[in-house]
């Protein structure tokens, strides 16, 4: 229970430093993910933040937190209309002795439903099972 605590801590400390990153930013979400499977390197909640005209969004989660100790900028590999979809990496090696895979993460928000997909693949394997989940605009102060 004590490390549920901790997550939701680190996720809700996350989003702030995403609004530093994107302070101007014309899309600000909270995304939740439902039926994520075993071991499929996914969190529950995602921040994500962009700007309109940026080649990135800024990503955050309980595992980016954990490995990465900040937010990450997501690659954007489409932005239309109906769709934004966006890629990022995340090394677990780098803060340990661990000989976990690196890991790339795609991600594709569908705007019209609010819908977020996301998928990890643990280089060089298959993809793993991935989850999907609705997205809320938030708001925050200044934004």
């Amino acid at each position: 229970m004590r490390f549920k605590k901790m997550a939701a801590v680190a996720v809700g400390a996350s989003f702030l430093m995403v609004g530093q990153q994107v302070s101007s930013a014309e899309l600000s979400l909270q995304c939740d993910l439902k039926n994520i499977p075993r071991k499929a390197g996914l969190s529950q909640t995602y921040f994500v933040g962009h700007r309109e005209g940026q080649p990135f969004v800024v990503v955050a989660d309980e595992w980016i937190l954990h490995f990465n100790g900040k937010p990450v900028k997501a690659e954007i590999s489409r932005n239309d209309s109906k769709s934004l979809v966006f890629t990022w990496e995340l090394d677990p090696n780098g803060t340990s002795n661990s000989t976990r895979s690196r890991l790339a993460y795609r991600a594709h928000y569908m705007k019209t439903t609010g819908q977020l997909n996301v998928r990890a693949q643990p280089k060089p394997y298959p993809p793993l099972a991935g989850a999907r989940g609705k997205c809320k605009t938030v708001k925050r102060k200044g934004w």
